[in-house]
């Protein structure tokens, strides 16, 4: 990819995506002649390459080396930086350039919310792709409990996007957002008290407004849950029980919700240390215990 750019300086390392590297449904195909409008602008470096029977687009960039893994450091560019670990190395990786977007708010995340703001300097747009496991007509068909911030409906499956900021010191997230390690950085994602607590792997935890008293989790754990959802409709906790509500179920509103404090772990389907939780993927990548 772009053959005729110069060498980054020493202190750079020359990252990039290839299209031959993607998932088939993730590329975007082109034409030389067409590349910022066919490639987009989320990231610097754009070039249309032969790649997988087609022409599609790539990225090269030179990259700088993560401080204190973060990229805070980085200021007067065009772009929003990601902290991300590369073979064992944290880099700063382009995401998105900086828009008038606010924290909470939709952001392009590839072709999730396109026409969204991008997010503002030091926010970082986080999300998920469209899932296939996810079909939808619209918006609304998506499940709110687990594509949280902005869901949205692309060419029938589910996806969602918003502004993330990076978490405070300790780990700390204001009410309402979840401390969440993302490669080794902490970012604050849609839901939970904001803080961290005592409460211990599969405890109770405030996520929206269910289980709104329980102690938040201790550091290094997440809280994960369903916001009350008044379709499953209960006038107690054990309603919801009854309904096969996981973790920790709570009547909010009239509405069954629950939440439960987490931790990451590696092998997809392997049982974790807490009885009745298994590691499953949350729909972003990410390797979670999960109950059931």
């Amino acid at each position: 990819m772009n053959p005729n750019a110069q060498g980054c300086q020493a202190q750079y390392a020359c990252l990039g995506i290839d299209p031959t590297n993607l998932d088939p449904t993730q590329r975007t195909a082109c034409t030389d002649q067409n590349v910022s409008t066919t490639c987009g602008t989320d990231m610097p470096g754009a070039d249309c390459i032969s790649a997988a029977g087609g022409m599609y687009c790539g990225w090269s960039f030179c990259a700088a080396q993560c401080q204190n893994n973060a990229c805070t450091f980085i200021t007067g560019t065009s772009y929003n930086w990601i902290a991300q670990q590369v073979s064992g190395t944290c880099y700063c990786i382009p995401n998105g350039q900086v828009g008038n977007g606010q924290a909470g708010d939709a952001c392009p995340f590839g072709q999730v919310n396109a026409s969204a703001s991008a997010c503002n300097s030091g926010l970082t747009c986080l999300g998920i792709p469209p899932q296939s496991d996810a079909t939808c007509s619209q918006d609304t068909d998506c499940d709110p409990t687990t594509f949280l911030g902005h869901p949205d409906c692309v060419g029938g499956q589910c996806g969602t996007s918003f502004c993330s900021p990076q978490c405070g010191t300790g780990n700390t997230c204001q009410e309402g957002w979840t401390p969440y390690d993302i490669s080794g950085t902490c970012y604050c994602l849609p839901g939970g008290g904001g803080q961290t607590g005592n409460a211990q792997m599969g405890d109770p935890c405030p996520f929206d407004t269910v289980n709104a008293n329980a102690d938040n989790c201790a550091e290094g754990l997440v809280c994960l849950g369903m916001a009350a959802d008044t379709q499953y409709a209960c006038s107690t906790a054990n309603d919801c029980t009854t309904q096969g509500f996981p973790g920790n179920p709570d009547c909010v509103g009239g509405g069954c919700g629950t939440s439960f404090c987490s931790q990451s772990c590696t092998t997809e389907g392997q049982a974790c240390a807490v009885s009745g939780y298994t590691c499953q993927s949350i729909g972003s990548g990410q390797l979670y215990c999960i109950p059931g």
